[in-house]
């Protein structure tokens, strides 16, 4: 159901006897459906398997991003050469404060792009979400403005060489922040499925032991 129906955000399955067999299906259709907010699994026979998944299942690294983040760095000091030429031929062309603009400019790109890079690697290979959100920010935030300045300002002296490579870096930049959307979107997606499985096997566990305390306690008062 959860697989063909994208409209449901809220799903009651509590006391249904699903045990870890069904878990992993459970897992899977939650991933698959990024509209549920709201899922009840409370009184199930999850066991302390519940909350995990085979090995396979939990490979979320996004391929598409792992090889426009390799084919970036390889090209990036293409694009350092280049903008570094073309910065110093028209460098005393340009008014004083342009001057420092650009080179402000090249500065925090090449510094930014290589934290960037790292966080982008780390964030998608290990899977990590603060990573990957850190790299999408620096795209966002630092990476992206600096290059729209130096690709539409007409005060700077656009060269034709200039605009290629800033156009090829633009191209590249706009697919890994997609890129890395989507694959943010389903691990965050994932880690909330593997939350709410391992908060009800904990659950799960705690009623089966005060049902246990429970019982003991009665029938010491029956001895007595």
């Amino acid at each position: 159901m959860l697989l063909e129906n994208n409209t449901i955000v809220s799903l009651q399955l509590s006391g249904n006897e699903f045990d870890d067999h069904a878990a992993k299906y459970l897992a899977d259709a939650i991933t698959a459906n990024s509209k549920v907010e709201i899922l009840d699994l409370s009184y199930n026979r999850f066991g302390d398997k519940a909350g995990k998944v085979p090995s396979a299942y939990l490979v979320l690294a996004s391929l598409p991003l792992q090889m426009m983040l390799y084919f970036n760095a390889c090209y990036f000091p293409f694009w350092c050469l280049g903008e570094g030429m073309m910065l110093q031929l028209k460098y005393s062309l340009l008014p004083r404060y342009y001057q420092l603009l650009l080179l402000a400019a090249f500065l925090i790109l090449t510094l930014t792009e290589g934290a960037r890079l790292y966080l982008g690697y780390i964030g998608n290979l290990q899977e990590k979400v603060p990573e990957l959100a850190g790299f999408l920010l620096l795209s966002f935030l630092i990476q992206l403005p600096l290059l729209l300045f130096l690709l539409t300002d007409d005060h700077i002296i656009r060269l034709p060489l200039e605009m290629a490579v800033h156009g090829l870096f633009l191209a590249f930049l706009v697919s890994e922040v997609v890129a890395a959307f989507l694959a943010l979107r389903v691990m965050t997606t994932q880690l909330a499925a593997q939350f709410y499985l391992q908060q009800f096997t904990s659950g799960g566990r705690a009623r089966k032991s005060g049902a246990e305390l429970q019982h003991q306690h009665w029938h010491s008062s029956s001895t007595l």
